[in-house]
């Protein structure tokens, strides 16, 4: 079954062809979906016209930037007649900043294709989107075309009279366009025939592709050619049919990338704020995207009760405020209840005022919770910790006043000025920080304002860890190095009664899934707990039906700053006075330095007495490292001549 394949006839289907149901997996109440029991091309032959309808995320995002625009700006901009010259759009895309661009942010290859391509014109971007394809970039043809436009690579045509269909590609056959002008040109086809062969050749139907040959190559020595030209072109053509793409899909896909790329690069903070939105019901997959601000300089403020809307909202030139309604359990009917009241009376001036405005109905005790772990209190004052623990007695207190005035012992009509503003006593004590961070991640899917990886951070870009990110947009298995912090740990046993476990691990870029079998289990099992901070070295295996990406765990450590420094670049740096550093000094050395054999390489700093500041650095042989042990620096001190000592972990600097 085709996801977005739609058949057109010009009556009902089933006087035409044979109709079936399926199964909906989507619609839980069993609802089942009609399909033909002809595939495509056995409709297509029939005469009936199958079309695919593609909804694009991006279109909306698109559509959401441009109303910012005229809401922030007062200018009203049609996006189909924007110049496609602009300056700062094309310098947005040689830069390799396309979070948020269609397309172009699907992987970091596609990413490091366009910094190497440098896009300066449309047809680049054309261009672009058909050559990122494993065949294009398997058979070299990728490369020929970004070597020939930068003048790398000699321009060549495999003949004089094909120059004017191939100049614009270098001389690189790349459109299926290019395939029908080709067959024109010199196999003599017509229109239709040139036609018939491209969709031989899109639809790989061998026996119509050998059948056309026949007729190419007649054509071609009709014309004038010769027959070993006319075979080896038609050959070269039926090779692009491997990866041969339609030049006017490729324009209109081209055509959102630089629609996207022009809001990006010129309306930066609605574009990123349109972005954010598309996301919105999906919380997860806004951490990229936070990154990708923080880098434009756009800060993006944590939820607040007076100043969040129901979407993400532009406060200033380079603000963004978290959306109410990307905070788990609170619906709209929520923020519309919050949004409204506060309308009404301006502003929540305290915990009390707000419970006594809204509809407890409809923001209720696990919408309030969720409200305060994502924050939105703060700024009242109060810890996230000190309201979690008052909840249910604040609650209370507003139900009693509530129930006092519908009954008729307080004022006839309710008025908020009118109620006691003496709030229960709220604590002042604050969550434990990896608390503080795991609520808060429950409740907006992210890591919000810290991350539990934080105190590590500067270390950890120092090794050679790859960002989760990164390993999702892997396109084939391949071992990795990473760290995060461990959820949902299962431990279960399969049908072998082995156990095996599957956990999510998350680092500031995002989450994966990671499996661990029976001998990973029975040697760390004490690591295998939820909110441990890990290393883990594994497989990143790619699943052939999904194309979800796990990590096959082979070992797992539990990651501290010992832990980081015993992974980092190390060297021992001794100072020594030449003066006093005799034949006795040195033997002791060597003998140190042989019984503590490891992998730091060790740097001696000769100075004399007369010239302490200046001194000669002597690299020594790589037989003699040393390893990072306590003992050995100890000793080492106690050497005669030896008076000073550090070793170097990363750009820090340890004096021993």
């Amino acid at each position: 079954m085709h996801a977005a394949g739609v058949v057109i006839a010009p009556e009902p289907l089933e006087n035409l062809v044979p109709l079936a149901t399926v199964s909906n997996p989507k619609e839980k109440n069993g609802e089942r979906i009609l399909v033909t029991q002809f595939d495509m091309n056995t409709l297509a032959s029939i005469g009936l016209v199958k079309m695919d309808f593609l909804g694009l995320r991006n279109l909306t995002v698109i559509q959401n930037a441009l109303n910012r625009i005229k809401e922030r700006r007062g200018i009203e901009i049609n996006i189909n007649q924007i110049p496609l010259d602009d300056k700062k759009t094309y310098k947005l895309l040689q830069s390799g900043k396309v979070k948020g661009v269609f397309q172009l942010e699907s992987s970091p290859g596609m990413r490091d294709f366009v910094i190497r391509m440098q896009p300066e014109v449309f047809e680049d971007l054309i261009a672009l989107i058909a050559m990122y394809r494993p065949g294009p970039l398997q058979t070299g043809m990728a490369d020929a075309y970004i070597n020939r436009k930068k003048g790398i690579e000699k321009v060549e045509y495999p003949h004089p009279d094909l120059e004017e269909i191939l100049k614009e590609t270098y001389g690189v056959i790349l459109y299926q366009e290019q395939v029908m002008q080709i067959a024109q040109k010199i196999g003599g086809f017509t229109k239709g025939q040139s036609d018939a062969l491209r969709k031989a050749m899109g639809k790989k139907i061998e026996s119509k592709m050998r059948e056309m040959r026949v007729l190419f190559i007649e054509g071609a020595i009709n014309k004038g050619y010769s027959k070993d030209f006319a075979e080896n072109i038609y050959d070269q053509m039926a090779e692009f049919a491997k990866y041969g793409f339609n030049k006017s899909h490729s324009a209109a896909y081209a055509m959102i990338v630089y629609q996207t790329a022009y809001l990006k690069a010129n309306y930066t903070i609605e574009f990123m704020t349109a972005v954010l939105d598309s996301e919105i019901d999906k919380t997860e997959k806004l951490a990229p995207y936070f990154i990708e601000c923080k880098e434009l300089n756009i800060k993006v403020e944590k939820p607040d009760i007076n100043k969040s809307y129901q979407f993400f909202h532009i406060e200033n030139d380079n603000t963004i405020r978290y959306a109410l309604s990307a905070i788990k359990n609170v619906g709209d009917n929520v923020v519309k209840d919050i949004l409204e009241k506060r309308k009404k009376i301006k502003q929540f001036n305290n915990i009390i005022e707000f419970l006594e405005n809204i509809d407890l109905k409809v923001c209720n005790k696990r919408a309030l919770e969720s409200l305060i772990y994502a924050g939105c209190f703060d700024n009242l004052g109060y810890t996230r910790k000190g309201l979690i623990d008052s909840l249910e007695q604040l609650m209370e207190h507003i139900k009693k006043i509530k129930d006092d005035i519908n009954s008729g012992q307080n004022d006839l009509f309710f008025n908020s000025q009118s109620l006691p503003k003496t709030e229960p006593q709220i604590s002042e004590e604050e969550y434990e920080e990896m608390e503080y961070f795991k609520k808060e991640k429950e409740v907006l899917g992210i890591y919000f304002s810290g991350h539990p990886l934080d105190k590590y951070k500067h270390m950890i870009q120092k090794l050679k860890i790859i960002p989760i990110e990164k390993v999702l947009n892997f396109t084939q298995n391949q071992s990795v190095e990473v760290c995060g912090i461990l959820h949902t740990v299962e431990i279960k046993n399969n049908k072998n009664k082995k156990e095996f476990a599957r956990f999510t691990l998350h680092d500031w870029t995002g989450s994966i899934s990671c499996i661990a079998f029976s001998n990973i289990i029975e040697q760390k099992r004490e690591l295998l707990k939820d909110d441990l901070i890990v290393l883990i070295k594994g497989n990143a295996e790619i699943d052939s039906e999904t194309q979800q990406i796990t990590i096959i765990v082979e070992d797992i450590q539990e990651l501290n700053k010992d832990k980081i420094e015993e992974k980092m670049e190390k060297s021992l740096h001794l100072k020594i006075y030449k003066e006093s550093f005799e034949k006795q000094s040195l033997q002791e050395l060597a003998k140190l330095i042989q019984e503590y054999r490891g992998n730091i390489q060790v740097f001696f700093h000769i100075v004399s007495q007369e010239n302490k500041e200046k001194a000669t650095v002597i690299k020594a042989h790589e037989s003699f490292c040393v390893s990072y042990n306590e003992e050995f620096f100890s000793e080492i001190k106690k050497v005669p001549g030896i008076e000073g000592a550090y070793i170097t972990i990363g750009d820090t600097i340890k004096a021993l």
